[in-house]
């Protein structure tokens, strides 16, 4: 993965999301997409964290395994 050698916490996804959410805003005037759009960039940003409470990929792995998805 290759995000796992970077810290990523609550606090450096939520300021990914304020960028995606503000260029989603500005750049994509149709709302179904902008909120499809939203939604995979969400699940993208929890997926990635890596530290604090939420770490580890949520498939089941620990923090520093491989993610495996079906």
């Amino acid at each position: 993965m290759r995000h796992l050698p970077y810290a990523i916490g609550p606090t450096e996804r939520d300021e990914w999301m304020l960028c995606m959410r503000t260029t989603l805003t500005e750049q994509v005037a149709d709302e179904n997409l902008r909120a499809g759009l939203l939604n995979a960039f969400t699940q993208m940003a929890d997926h990635i964290v890596n530290t604090g409470d939420r770490a580890g990929c949520g498939h089941g792995q620990a923090q520093g395994q491989q993610c495996v998805t079906a």
